[in-house]
């Protein structure tokens, strides 16, 4: 019998409940997951030597992975789908075409990569246990960044696609200098990355094009607003950040 058949191991998830703008969505809440940060490869090879039994060398396996991963990547340009066992990888080619003697054009028709989630990971969903820790603050805050293009909730950032950004009192408002919506990172806290025009600025939806973004690096959001529910502006810039990080 297998090891995993004998020992059960229950994983846990931590969630908040916040206030529902999703429209055509039934229910006054939603639930999001409380990820402290996003693990690095190197992080989770020292958790497989402290945690899980690896008794080789972690940064043996990290240099193996970072091949692996360079290899995949080669692949998926290729156009090949890969299967890691837990999930798979998807090139596709988007946009639409006029005609067939239309060529293809990297605005028009962009290259994204989707996942699908295998069997194997979906099994581990009956041994996870779900904790909810309550209502999130009902101040300002930023819920969800849907990336239109690959259809992912806070993971994936797709340069020139839409996103959808929920929250609450998120609406880019004032005269400030600074006011606007940012993508951030931690390697140029200095140099944000400033949205341009918004299709949608209200109080609880942001929507955009996605502005060019570095890859491999994590991505936070930052609303930088004077909005108020009232009629007048709030004297200082009010900046609300995500908890949670997207890659391009």
């Amino acid at each position: 019998m297998d090891v995993d058949e004998l020992v059960k191991v229950f994983h846990r998830i931590r969630v908040k409940l916040y206030l529902n703008y999703i429209p055509g969505i039934k229910g006054k809440y939603i639930a999001r997951t409380v990820s402290e940060k996003t693990l690095s490869v190197k992080e989770v090879c020292d958790a497989m030597f402290l945690r899980g039994g690896f008794r080789g060398d972690p940064a043996e396996v990290e240099q193996y992975i970072a091949l692996f991963n360079r290899e995949v990547a080669y692949q998926l340009c290729d156009g090949f789908a890969v299967s890691t066992g837990y999930y798979s990888v998807h090139p596709s080619v988007g946009g639409t075409f006029d005609s067939k003697q239309e060529g293809v054009s990297p605005d028009k028709h962009p290259i994204t990569f989707s996942f699908r989630v295998l069997e194997p990971l979906h099994k581990l969903v009956d041994d996870i246990e779900v904790f909810v820790e309550g209502v999130a603050e009902s101040g300002a805050f930023i819920n969800e960044f849907l990336d239109v293009t690959t259809d992912l909730i806070n993971q994936k950032a797709t340069v020139g696609g839409q996103f959808i950004l929920t929250g609450n009192k998120i609406k880019i408002a004032g005269d400030a200098q600074d006011v606007g919506l940012y993508f951030t990172t931690p390697s140029a806290p200095d140099a944000p990355i400033k949205v341009g025009k918004l299709a949608l600025n209200d109080p609880n939806r942001l929507v955009g094009i996605i502005p060019e973004l570095l890859p491999d690096k994590p991505w936070t959001l930052e609303v930088h607003t004077q909005y108020t529910n009232g009629s007048t502006t709030l004297k200082e810039v009010r900046t609300i950040v995500s908890d949670f990080t997207v890659t391009v």
